[in-house]
């Protein structure tokens, strides 16, 4: 205890009691100013995050539809050929033909008919 009464430090153990208090601020400063850096930084991070996903996921949909109207288009095509293909037309013919007993070039126009 002091030796005068209604202190409780002597001087030197005041300045000492000061000192250290300033020192302990000052550190205890320095770590909430680390921490709240971290935490903005962290929130930095996580918006950044949030809006590298939000590009991603609109350039994969963007994609997927892309896939599906080329695929759509694909498909409508391929059924429009293939219902052209099986339809009677028109054709022309050149070439050889054996009629009784001797061969001769022909041409022709006709109906085709595909199988």
């Amino acid at each position: 205890m002091a030796t005068e009464p209604g202190y409780f430090f002597t001087e030197p153990q005041l300045l000492e009691f000061t000192e250290a208090a300033f020192t302990y601020e000052a550190e205890s400063q320095l770590w909430q100013d680390a921490y709240w850096e971290q935490n903005r930084t962290m929130s930095q991070m996580a918006t950044e995050y949030a809006a590298y996903r939000r590009d991603r996921d609109l350039a994969l949909s963007q994609e997927r539809s892309a896939r599906e109207a080329e695929k759509t288009s694909y498909e409508t095509a391929l059924r429009s050929a293939k219902r052209q293909a099986r339809l009677p037309g028109w054709g022309v013919f050149a070439g050889m033909g054996y009629t009784f007993d001797e061969f001769r070039f022909t041409v022709g126009v006709g109906f085709v008919l595909k199988f």
